[in-house]
């Protein structure tokens, strides 16, 4: 009698391996869009982009989009389009505000790190979790702050001067 054994770690391996075989990243347009079957990350950071190509819709399995230091003044739409893509990182561009489809994104992870945003809109509402670390943002709506705290809004805010008041203050709260 011949007997199989079923690892759990061999089937993480294999996965691995098959992922790494499969799924591809691509650093161009043209070279996601010549294997758009198989392009599970496109990474077109530090482009001096400052709009999307609208062919990207064409890659049916992307579901992360790097455009980190680029030159986009606003969030693309057409990454609401986009119904696999699950994260999608902004940062260090000059964006200035929260786009308004985040309340119905189907997104993971929205990285705006390193923007020009200065506040989040009272009663935002969003499942995205984002990451607003290094902005300028000096207070929270009463609405914002309480969506935060009960858990409905998933926000970083690392080293802004709204998380470096309430360090301060944790800080002080401590001394006495």
């Amino acid at each position: 009698m011949e007997k199989h054994f079923f690892t759990l770690r061999g089937l993480v391996i294999t996965t691995v391996i098959l992922w790494a075989v499969f799924l591809k990243t691509a650093t161009s347009i043209d070279e996601a869009l010549a294997d758009k079957e198989n392009i599970y990350e496109l990474d077109l950071g530090n482009q001096e982009l400052t709009d999307l190509n609208k062919q990207i819709k064409m890659l049916s399995i992307l579901e992360r989009l790097i455009l980190d230091s680029n030159k986009f003044t606003e969030v693309p739409a057409i990454i609401f389009e986009m119904p696999k893509l699950s994260s999608v990182d902004l940062s260090a561009n000059p964006i200035t505000e929260l786009p308004e489809q985040l309340s119905s994104s189907t997104l993971y992870k929205l990285d705006l790190s390193n923007t020009q945003i200065q506040q989040i809109p009272p009663d935002f509402k969003t499942k995205v979790n984002l990451i607003l670390d290094d902005n300028p943002i000096e207070n929270l709506d009463v609405s914002v702050s309480n969506a935060i705290k009960k858990g409905d809004l998933t926000v970083s805010l690392k080293n802004t001067p709204y998380q470096n008041r309430i360090d301060q203050k944790l800080a002080e709260a401590k001394k006495n």
